[in-house]
């Protein structure tokens, strides 16, 4: 008996979120407390992670 559609899709969403989780952890401190962090903070790093060229859309960056 296969497993139903959707828990297929989020085995295989997993690497995918723990890949996005790793990336954006990459450019603070260990151990740093995410909820210290201000606005201005956050939303830089989500501005550099999504205009990192990523190699599923042909090294583009994604939409604004």
């Amino acid at each position: 008996m296969s497993p139903p559609h959707d828990e297929v899709l989020l085995f295989r969403q997993k690497g995918g979120i723990e890949n996005a989780i790793g990336r954006l952890r990459r450019t603070l401190p260990r151990k740093t407390d995410l909820a210290t962090l201000s606005n201005e903070h956050c939303t830089r790093l989500v501005q550099v992670y999504n205009n990192t060229p990523r190699k599923c859309l042909g090294y583009l960056r994604r939409l604004p």
